[in-house]
Parts: structure tokens; C-alpha cells; sequence
């Protein structure tokens, strides 16, 4: 028959509620220390080529021949183009 070894059985299970607690006290702590997304308090929020590409159901290549024909404004600070989402929403407007 087997014994059971009950005040090391309560010691490990206290490490383990320990352990448990610790890593939820981090979670939340990294949660909040995240910073926010960016965004602009008109325009809304700041979107990249790949997230415009997913809301629009276009590859990025036609998301670039759509800036470079003048139909979707961007801004490009430096070599990325990011996007206002006030821009694709007006964007969708004009071309339904």
C-alpha cells in the first residue's frame, strides 16, 4: 500500500500556488506596462500596409499600386507607409 507523505504533499502544493501566483502578479504587471497602440485622436488609429491588405482583402502589392495611383493616402515616415483609419474608412466610402 502506499503512504502518503502528507506535510510534504502540503509543502509542494504550496510551492506550486506560490509559483501560480507569482506568474499571475507578472502577467499583470506586463499587461499594463505595455503602451498603448498608437493612434490620433481624429484620424483613430495607425494602421501598417499588412493590416490595411487584411481589413481591405488586398495583397500589399495592389495596397502599394493603390498609393502609387493616388486612390489610398498614406504617410511615410522614413521607408514604411502607415495609414489613419480614418483614411480607409473614407477610403471604403468612395469605393463601394
Amino acid at each position: 500500500m502506499l503512504e502518503l507523505d502528507l506535510p510534504k504533499l502540503f509543502w509542494m502544493l504550496q510551492k506550486l500556488v506560490n509559483k501560480f501566483d507569482e506568474a499571475t502578479e507578472f502577467l499583470t504587471k506586463t499587461n499594463e506596462a505595455q503602451p498603448p497602440k498608437m493612434s490620433h485622436p481624429i484620424y483613430g488609429k495607425i494602421l501598417f500596409i499588412e493590416d490595411v491588405a487584411d481589413i481591405l482583402g488586398y495583397t500589399p502589392n495592389t495596397i502599394y499600386r493603390l498609393i502609387k495611383d493616388g486612390k489610398l493616402h498614406s504617410l511615410k515616415p522614413g521607408n514604411r507607409h502607415l495609414f489613419y483609419e480614418k483614411h480607409i474608412i473614407d477610403f471604403l466610402d468612395k469605393n463601394r
